[in-house]
């Protein structure tokens, strides 16, 4: 007979998680693919500090974007149309 274990992630906030994007981080690569743009591209926003927000990890060098905060970026540049 199989013994089934409990995983605790499944139950309570924490199964939200994943699916919420302001949770979601995507590293440099992901966020360029995510908008179209090159990473470099990016690289050079930051440089200038432009849009999107990005967050630098405490302690390294790594640069990491909200999923949420790319979709309000996106929002931003929308054209309503006439």
């Amino acid at each position: 007979m199989k013994r089934q274990h409990s995983c605790p992630a499944k139950s309570g906030s924490l199964a939200q998680l994943p699916d919420d994007p302001f949770h979601i981080l995507l590293n440099e690569k992901q966020a360029a693919a995510y908008l179209g743009l090159t990473d470099r591209t990016l690289q050079q926003r930051r440089y200038y500090s432009q849009p999107p927000v990005y967050i630098k990890l405490p302690g390294s060098n790594a640069v990491r974007y909200r999923l949420s905060d790319l979709m309000a970026f996106v929002a931003a540049g929308e054209v309503p149309l006439p």
